[in-house]
């Protein structure tokens, strides 16, 4: 990891990080995934930022760009290659020790090659006589790279919170999501010979469905006495019905 830190005044930086490592894999649920740690999984990360204090110290604005680069391993032990480039700002803001708020904004645009991919099969794939086997593994063209999937263009999110003096507290948060992609959607099949699971001719695209966009209120009271910290939280606060991708290759054959 390397860093480069430019101070044009007091109140202001501008950075540029420059990062590479190795990492490991997880499984749906966060579980470390122990077939990674036998893999070289890599990324690479270079991001150039400023950070900017306010009206005396009160607000602070920072914003970056990055791009970043990294493998990851699919559930058959294949592995694929993440690209991101993305945009972030943040602004927060205190004008005294009892309110605080920010709002953060991020794009990422984010695409992956794809050599996992689990669907389920039409009645007009199967053959006459055969089982009917699903789901099928297909593969798509060598080389093709899609928009990642489960990974939403454009994320908001914003906090308030505010503290009286007898130590009573509220919070409120919300999260906004864009629509995203489900599944590896446009991407043209290739027909494999050395697979017994029936699958599509070359020529044949996916079409997928899209997860709209989504949002999710979190709501908090709060009470500090001395050094403790009572806390009552509602998540979801407007019961929002909200879903996400348990797994990219299985997302069509689960």
């Amino acid at each position: 990891n390397v860093s480069f830190v430019y101070k044009p005044t007091e109140a202001s930086s501008v950075y540029f990080t420059y990062n590479e490592g190795e990492h490991f894999d997880s499984n749906t649920g966060g579980a470390l995934k122990g077939s990674s740690f036998d893999e070289d999984l890599t990324t690479e990360l270079a991001e150039l930022g400023t950070n900017i204090a306010l009206f005396d110290g009160k607000a602070y604005l920072g914003a970056a760009l990055f791009s970043q680069e990294y493998t990851t391993q699919n559930s058959n032990g294949s592995t694929d290659r993440v690209f991101t480039d993305g945009f972030e700002i943040e602004f927060n803001y205190q004008p005294n020790r009892n309110l605080f708020a920010t709002i953060g904004y991020s794009y990422l645009d984010s695409k992956r090659t794809a050599g996992f991919l689990a669907t389920a099969t039409s009645a007009s794939q199967q053959v006459v006589g055969e089982s009917w086997e699903t789901p099928t593994f297909p593969s798509f063209l060598e080389g093709a790279t899609f928009e990642t999937p489960g990974c939403p263009p454009h994320l908001l999110n914003a906090l308030v919170q505010y503290k009286f003096d007898n130590g009573f507290g509220v919070q409120a948060n919300i999260v906004v999501t864009s629509a995203m992609q489900v599944a590896y959607n446009g991407g043209e099949y290739a027909d494999k010979d050395d697979d017994d699971r029936r699958t599509v001719p070359t020529g044949v695209f996916l079409e997928s469905p899209k997860l709209g966009a989504q949002y999710e209120i979190d709501l908090k009271l709060f009470y500090e006495y001395e050094s403790w910290l009572f806390e009552f939280s509602i998540f979801n606060a407007t019961d929002e019905d909200n879903w996400d991708l348990p797994n990219t290759g299985y997302a069509l054959g689960s």
